[in-house]
């Protein structure tokens, strides 16, 4: 007799103070949470029998995410309203629910599928103006190639194939911070960080005080 399953999609922030999670920490806090709520979740065969769940691509220590994803497989088909209730009761504070669906059981893996990530970033840059910041974004949008920087290694990526959408440099009107707004595609090439491309813009008279990621999407998606 074949098992029938659901698979479930999260959409969740992660914020606050877990923002600080890795992100195995923070796939054994989702199991948690899973638990928790009493969602009939299904398992995997074999001696070390585990949840079955898919997460989204992994976000960085440190950054915060608005909306991220991850799917879980259940044995049992729960209205979403219901699973939704169900798994807003057992969230913390700093991991909301914001809605959940259903996706087809047989779709890739979502770190495969969702190659576009949008991100929000707080700059400190004292003594650089706005238009002085654009010009210097302008010029890197011209390169052909850009080399990316992180933890003393550097990596080369092909500026149109890592740049989905056209960064947004602005002020913010609310606190009058600067603001950088961009997406970014993980390809054969890799991933890259956006604080790598901020401090190429940023030079040595500034710095990158927050990150937040703003969504996972997959090309030909809206972000």
């Amino acid at each position: 007799m074949n098992e029938v399953f659901f698979r479930l999609r999260i959409c969740f922030a992660k914020q606050g103070r877990l923002r600080w999670l890795s992100h195995l920490e923070l796939l054994r806090a989702m199991e948690r949470l899973i638990r928790r709520s009493g969602l009939p979740y299904a398992t995997t065969h074999g001696f070390n029998a585990h949840m079955r769940f898919a997460p989204g691509p992994a976000l960085p220590v440190g950054t915060s995410g608005a909306r991220e994803l991850f799917d879980v497989w259940l044995t049992e088909y729960l209205p979403p309203a219901k699973a939704l209730a169900c798994l807003g009761l057992a969230a913390a504070d700093q991991i909301p629910i914001h809605e959940v669906c259903y996706v087809p059981t047989q779709l890739r893996g979502l770190q495969s599928t969702h190659n576009l990530e949008s991100y929000e970033l707080r700059l400190l840059s004292p003594d650089r103006d706005l238009a002085a910041l654009q010009a210097a974004l302008d010029e890197l949008l011209d390169r052909e190639t850009l080399t990316l920087v992180r933890r003393e290694k550097s990596k080369d990526y092909q500026t149109a194939m890592l740049i989905a959408t056209t960064p947004l440099l602005k002020v913010d009107a609310t606190d009058g911070s600067l603001r950088l707004s961009l997406t970014l595609r993980s390809s054969e090439q890799g991933a890259a960080r956006p604080e790598s491309l901020a401090d190429l813009i940023l030079g040595e008279q500034g710095s990158v005080l927050e990150v937040q990621r703003l969504s996972v999407s997959r090309d030909g998606e809206g972000s």
